[in-house]
């Protein structure tokens, strides 16, 4: 791979500085010639540049001007006076694919790298010594020599590029040797490995372990076989079958399909049974806070006890032959009854009450306490209700002392009773007689207070419906309030001493004043009492009254007659404001009783 190069000498390149390659020039006939330094054929460093070039035939010769671009001459070109002189150089690289934007003209040997987009061009050996020598080709490419080797496409040591093949007598160590194919893995997991290899001989399988909460799987080096099938005349692998350690009795416990080798007794009996551990295999955090039990006819043993039928031979788990228990509220009248329960816990009762932890009497039943209660679990309160909360436990101040009776009226004054129990509406109407006779019985009326002349109204608050498990617990909040006309202010008073001296100030007073009056009903809230003052003119009984009496008498029966008209007028509204709300309110005029049932917070 050589073609023929011309070089112009130019000088030596003696200057300070200069190296092979470095730029050099000389005046020749008043004409300034650029060259390049270049070692000539006896290693002197000289100037010169190439002038022309040619191929190995010496058919393609061409000539550059001495005006173009420098180009370096050939090391070893003899150059080293004046003249030009030819010597043999190495093929030029470059881009021969005349489209390419790196297309190089003068390239002899294609480079598909120095292309803008490589390409291959004319690919071939281009060693005159390779069996597949192509004088054609431009690109280098694989080159084949004579070699010695097995070219027998089927034997294992097949070498595609042998060309001459050898035989057993003949480079025997590169003749061809017959494929027999089989399993090539030594039946030793270690064979030829070093004892001194890391993790050498360090496989090993559980053994020894006896149940929950028995000893831990102790390690046991296993040395067995890896393959089950080995071939030791085989010399292509193929077919393995890997050696799979397990039980291989489709009866048994742990059998395995996949297992293909069962050197040791694997195999485990089946044995159906409860797996669950009790109370003498469980780990060592369970802990026990009840030993006896208060059903035995259910749980037999220890209520918490985790299982009843724990058998260590056991090695196939049935849950339904396990005896658990289950616990949980056991009473199907508690709002937490439990019908899958065994074991008794903490049952929990409907009861009303505060559980807004913003409120002073949070987890109390009424509004008598003035500060958080923290009841057993048979009293604790379970549903709430925001009229029971308190916000504040100081003093409502002093009322005003009652002003002075105007002349010319006369004084109707009405005792009035209300509180909240919890109830159902139905039941306070149906206790109607009970409450209006414990009302009268409290106040002992001087003179006395005719039970007919009570006024009842219940009003209904609200209502929950809690259902858990199979009860369901209805309860509401009603609203009680009784008022009676006394004939005297001075009556009223009394009347009104008496009832705060008989019921208290607090619910649970209350509650039990009712309950001896024979009302047995949760009282949810302190009851307010008092007395209603209303004035009305006293009727004039003399005609001959001045005439500025007069009028004062005409504008007091006007102001009379229009109050009564703006009252139907206001009860007119009313009516017509409650029918239309007929499907959420309903009012009912019972004798001298208003029932009154009306949606939860319009209270």
């Amino acid at each position: 791979m050589f073609a023929y190069a011309t070089c112009m000498w130019l000088r030596h390149c003696d200057l300070a500085g200069e190296v092979m390659g470095s730029a050099c020039s000389e005046t020749i006939n008043f004409v300034v010639h650029h060259g390049t330094c270049f070692r000539s054929d006896i290693g002197s460093l000289e100037c010169g540049r190439l002038s022309g070039t040619d191929d190995e035939y010496g058919r393609n010769p061409i000539l550059f001007n001495t005006s173009g671009p420098v180009r370096r001459c050939p090391t070893g070109n003899p150059a080293k006076q004046v003249g030009t002189f030819v010597s043999k150089r190495t093929r030029s690289a470059g881009c021969m694919i005349t489209n390419d934007a790196n297309y190089d003209p003068y390239a002899e040997v294609h480079v598909p790298a120095y292309c803008a987009v490589p390409t291959d061009f004319m690919p071939g050996c281009l060693l005159p010594a390779g069996l597949n020598f192509n004088p054609s080709a431009r690109q280098s490419a694989e080159c084949r020599y004579p070699t010695i080797g097995c070219t027998d496409p089927t034997a294992v040591n097949f070498n595609s590029r042998a060309t001459i093949s050898a035989t057993p007598s003949w480079y025997g160590h590169l003749a061809c040797i017959a494929s027999r194919p089989g399993c090539t893995v030594a039946p030793d997991p270690y064979s030829g490995v070093a004892p001194t290899t890391p993790g050498y001989r360090s496989g090993f399988y559980g053994s020894a372990a006896s149940g929950s909460g028995g000893v831990a799987y102790g390690k046991v080096a296993y040395v067995n076989a890896s393959v089950i099938n080995w071939d030791p005349t085989a010399n292509v692998l193929q077919n393995c079958q890997v050696a799979v350690e397990g039980c291989m009795d489709p009866s048994a416990r742990n059998y395995d399909p996949n297992a293909t080798i069962n050197t040791n007794t694997w195999c485990v009996p089946r044995v159906v049974g409860c797996m669950v551990p009790d109370e003498a295999h469980a780990g060592a955090s369970y802990r026990n806070p009840q030993n006896v039990s208060i059903y035995p006819h259910i749980i037999p043993h220890k209520p918490d006890e985790p299982t009843l039928s724990f058998n260590l031979s056991v090695t196939q788990h049935e849950p339904s032959m396990c005896g658990s228990a289950r616990y949980g509220c056991t009473d199907s009248t508690a709002i937490n009854y439990d019908p899958l329960a065994t074991v008794q816990t903490t049952c929990y009762s409907f009861r009303l009450g505060c559980l807004n932890p913003a409120a002073v009497n949070f987890g109390c039943p009424s509004n008598d306490f003035d500060s958080n209660c923290t009841l057993p679990n048979s009293e604790r309160v379970t549903s709430h209700s925001s009229i029971i909360c308190k916000w504040t436990v100081s003093l409502s101040p002093s009322p005003p002392p009652p002003a002075p009776v105007p002349a010319g009226v006369d004084v109707i004054s009405q005792v009035q009773f209300r509180t909240d129990v919890a109830d159902t509406l139905g039941n306070v109407l149906a206790s109607e007689p009970d409450y209006q006779q414990a009302f009268v019985t409290w106040m002992n009326c001087p003179g006395g207070c005719p039970v007919g002349d009570v006024e009842f109204v219940a009003t209904q608050l609200g209502s929950r419906r809690l259902q858990t498990g199979a009860s369901v617990n209805p309860a509401s909040i009603v609203n009680i309030f009784m008022s009676i006309t006394l004939s005297s202010a001075a009556a009223a008073t009394t009347a009104q001493n008496n009832l705060i001296s008989s019921v208290g100030n607090t619910a649970t007073s209350l509650e039990a004043a009712l309950a001896a009056a024979g009302v047995p009903v949760s009282v949810l809230t302190a009851p307010t009492i008092g007395i209603n003052t209303t004035y009305v003119p006293r009727t004039s009984t003399s005609s001959s009254s001045s005439g500025s009496s007069g009028v004062d008498a005409s504008v007091l029966i006007g102001a009379i007659v229009g109050g009564v008209c703006a009252l139907l007028i206001l009860a007119a509204i009313a009516l017509f404001y409650f029918r239309r709300k007929s499907s959420k309110v309903g009012k009912v005029r019972l004798g001298a009783r208003w029932a009154q049932v009306m949606p939860r917070g319009t209270a």
